[in-house]
């Protein structure tokens, strides 16, 4: 069913057209740095940085994480190709401790370390408030007017045990 409806197939996540953030960025480097970096801002950077500290248990632990967040970047799953942050976003929660230890061996350099683990921390904080502040801010509307009176129009005229054929796509 998925490859009939035109989803479960290769397909970069940074392979949309339009790219959803400014033609600058897209053409600041390669489209998958700029894609991680335009999205998810330092914490990709600094988890494959974190890979070289990981002990080989943490690694072990570690690598499904890379998995989802390699099939998710790779594979279009479902019908519209930004539903894979899901798998992105668990992805992230393995992430999360690499970054961490990355900020505390940052933290043990001399004279500047602390201050550097501070801002890049900082960074990574700023940018993820920003995105639910335009988030809380946007309202979406899920139905218009037309949608509302279809839906009373169904409820209606159809009986309960009724089939009601739609699209593939949400």
């Amino acid at each position: 069913r998925a490859t009939k409806w035109g989803f479960a197939k290769f397909r970069p996540v940074w392979d949309v057209e339009p790219v959803p953030w400014p033609k600058k960025i897209s053409e600041a480097g390669p489209p998958w740095l700029t894609f991680w970096i335009a999205t998810l801002g330092l914490l990709p950077v600094l988890s494959v940085v974190g890979l070289v500290l990981l002990s080989r248990r943490q690694l072990q632990f570690y690598v499904g994480f890379l998995v989802l967040w390699i099939l998710g970047s790779f594979v279009q799953l479902q019908p519209w190709y930004f539903d894979n942050i899901k798998l992105i976003y668990i992805a992230l929660f393995g992430a999360a401790p690499v970054v961490a230890l990355v900020l505390l061996r940052i933290t043990r350099v001399p004279r500047l370390g602390t201050v550097l683990a501070a801002l890049l921390f900082f960074c990574m904080i700023a940018s993820g408030t920003l995105a639910l502040v335009r988030d809380y801010q946007t309202h979406y509307a899920y139905f218009d007017k037309e949608d509302v009176e279809l839906g009373k129009w169904v409820r209606e005229n159809t009986h309960p045990d009724d089939m009601v054929l739609n699209a593939a796509y949400h």
